[in-house]
C-alpha cells in the first residue's frame, strides 16, 4: 500500500510539474495590490480588479469534487489526486472605473497609459488537489483535500477543504436502472500568506450509473456555490499607512453542473469532467481505492 500511495504522489508531483508556466514579466499580485493602494484608489477599484480572481478560485477549488453518486462503506477508503482548468473569458478581463477600461487580474499585463495598473496576463490556470475519501457509517461518506500549490501571479496557496456525502439510493428505487444517487456539501478555505483569505461553501445532487459489461461509470451532478474572499490590506508587504483595513469581496459563482465518466479497472480508477457555471472548468484525476 505505501508503494501505491508513492507512486500517487509520484503522479501529484508531475500534475504539479505540467501545470506551472512563466509567471508574467515583473508581475506579484501582492505587490500590485500595495501599488493600487499606495496610488490612491478606493476599496470599490480593488473589488473589481479581484472580482474575476475570486470567482475563478471559487471555480477551480469546488471542482472534481466527486467522481461517484456511489458511497464507500466502513471502512473502505479511495486516495486520489486530480487536477482542475479554468478559463476566464475575454468579458472579465477587464472592467470599466469612471467611464475608462482597466485591466482585472486576468487582463494583459501592459499598463494603462499614465497609470501603474497591469493585469497578470493570466487566461487560465490550473491547480492540482490531493483528495481522501473515508467510509463511513449510515450511508455516510466524509472527504479530506488540500494542496500547497505556487502560481507565481498569485503566490503560495495553502488550501483545505472537507465534505459530507449522504446516499439517497436507499430512499429512491433506481436499482433497476443501476443508477446511484447522492447529496454532498463542502467547504474549502484557501489563503496566500497572511494577507489573503477565502471560503467556499458548495452543495451538489450527484448521480451515477455503471455499464454492466465495461468498468465504465458516468456521473452528473447539479450543484450550487457561494464564494468570498478577504484581502487584508494592513498584512500587505510595505503598505504601511496606505492600508484600509479588510476588503471583502464576493464571486459571482453560483449554478454548476457537472458531467463526466469514470474507468475502473482493480482498484484503479481515472476519471475526468467538464463543468458548466459562471466560468466553465475541466478537471479529471486518479484514484485508488482500498
Amino acid at each position: 500500500m505505501c508503494k501505491k500511495i508513492k507512486i500517487l504522489f509520484g503522479v501529484f508531483g508531475l500534475c504539479c510539474v505540467l501545470t506551472g508556466r512563466l509567471p508574467a514579466q515583473n508581475y506579484n499580485l501582492e505587490e500590485t495590490l500595495t501599488g493600487l493602494l499606495r496610488g490612491g484608489y478606493p476599496a470599490s477599484f480593488l473589488q473589481s480588479y479581484m472580482e474575476p480572481f475570486t470567482t475563478a478560485m471559487g471555480t477551480s477549488i469546488n471542482g472534481v469534487s466527486f467522481h461517484s453518486a456511489k458511497v464507500n462503506f466502513f471502512p473502505h477508503i479511495e486516495f486520489g489526486a486530480n487536477t482542475v482548468y479554468v478559463s476566464v473569458p475575454e468579458t472579465d478581463r477587464y472592467f470599466s472605473y469612471e467611464g475608462r477600461q482597466y485591466p482585472t487580474f486576468f487582463g494583459p499585463s501592459l499598463s494603462v497609459p499614465d497609470d501603474n495598473i497591469n493585469g497578470s496576463g493570466l487566461t487560465g490556470y490550473m491547480i492540482p488537489l490531493i483528495q481522501l475519501d473515508l467510509g463511513m457509517f449510515s450511508s455516510f461518506q466524509a472527504s479530506v483535500r488540500g494542496t500547497h500549490y505556487r502560481i507565481p501571479e498569485m503566490g503560495e496557496i495553502n488550501l483545505f477543504g472537507l465534505g459530507v456525502k449522504y446516499g439517497l439510493s436507499d430512499l429512491v428505487t433506481l436499482e433497476a436502472l443501476h443508477m446511484d444517487l447522492s447529496v454532498q456539501a463542502f467547504y474549502h478555505a484557501y489563503s496566500i500568506g497572511d494577507w489573503l483569505s477565502s471560503g467556499s461553501f458548495a452543495i451538489n445532487v450527484q448521480s451515477s450509473t455503471r455499464l454492466s459489461i465495461l468498468p465504465l461509470e458516468f456521473f452528473a451532478g447539479l450543484g450550487y456555490e457561494r464564494v468570498s474572499l478577504k484581502v487584508k490590506t494592513d498584512n500587505l508587504s510595505g503598505i504601511g499607512d496606505d492600508a484600509i483595513g479588510d476588503i471583502l469581496i464576493d464571486g459571482k459563482n453560483g449554478v454548476r453542473l457537472t458531467l463526466g465518466a469514470g474507468l475502473s479497472v482493480w482498484i484503479v480508477n481515472l476519471h475526468a469532467e467538464y463543468d458548466f457555471g459562471f466560468y466553465d472548468s475541466a478537471g479529471g484525476g486518479l484514484s485508488l481505492r482500498f
